[in-house]
């Protein structure tokens, strides 16, 4: 049979971590006759990438973060025996500082893998990927305006002419328009109905804006859906 398992674990379940963090976990390795590998290899990856088909034409780019490859297991010239059995390869790396955060869009993504490959000799190598979300420090305090409270008001009225109705008015109240990953956002919500239009629920909505404005194409903006609280 050869390999049963193959898969990565991380120390932080959450995989979620900052610039200069450490992404730690192990490798496990089980398998059940033994197996003759030039290599076990454990690669990080940092990268962005960018793809878009404008008729003909093809736009793509590339960056690099960061590449890390250690060999847990052979990687001596020659092919080693890795026996039968389970077996477990730690793993760790100290990431970058100032790391953008991942993202993923339409056309565009920022993408953080820790990969592992069982490296053999005239066949098929065996791997496994796994995804981490990296978050970027964001310092509130440089712009004052993040401290400022934040108000949006609303109103629409119903028919017209003669039969027109009182208005219906929403307000949102929020005490600050800067927050960063994990902090929550309190929201204050008033309805006004003067109308005679019943209202069956208030929803409200994060949404997350995508703009990137490639050279040479036509600026592009869409907006994804985050979380949506109705009541």
């Amino acid at each position: 049979m050869g390999l049963t398992d193959l898969q990565l674990i991380f120390d932080n379940p959450q995989r979620t971590y900052f610039g200069g963090q450490t992404v730690s976990g192990q490798l496990v390795v089980k398998i059940d006759a033994p197996e003759e590998l030039y290599s076990i290899i454990v690669e990080f990856k940092g990268m962005a990438s960018f793809v878009k088909i404008v008729g003909d034409e093809t736009y793509r780019g590339y960056e690099k973060y960061f590449k890390n490859r250690v060999k847990v297991f052979g990687g001596h010239g020659k092919t080693e025996v890795l026996q039968s059995g389970e077996h477990y390869y730690q793993f760790s790396m100290i990431l970058p500082n100032n790391l953008p955060s991942s993202f993923k869009g339409e056309f565009f993504h920022i993408v953080y893998t820790v990969k592992a490959t069982l490296d053999r000799p005239w066949r098929f190598d065996h791997e496994v990927k796994a995804f981490f979300t990296v978050l970027s420090h964001l310092d509130l305090t440089l712009d004052p305006k993040n401290k400022e409270p934040v108000k949006i008001e609303n109103s629409d009225y119903f028919c017209c002419f003669f039969c027109k109705s009182g208005p219906l008015t929403l307000a949102t109240h929020i005490p600050s328009r800067g927050y960063v990953p994990g902090q929550s956002i309190p929201m204050t919500i008033e309805v006004d109905n003067a109308s005679d239009v019943k209202v069956y629920e208030v929803a409200c909505e994060l949404q997350m804006v995508d703009l990137h404005l490639p050279c040479n194409l036509e600026n592009h903006k869409k907006l994804y859906s985050l979380c949506q609280i109705k009541t």
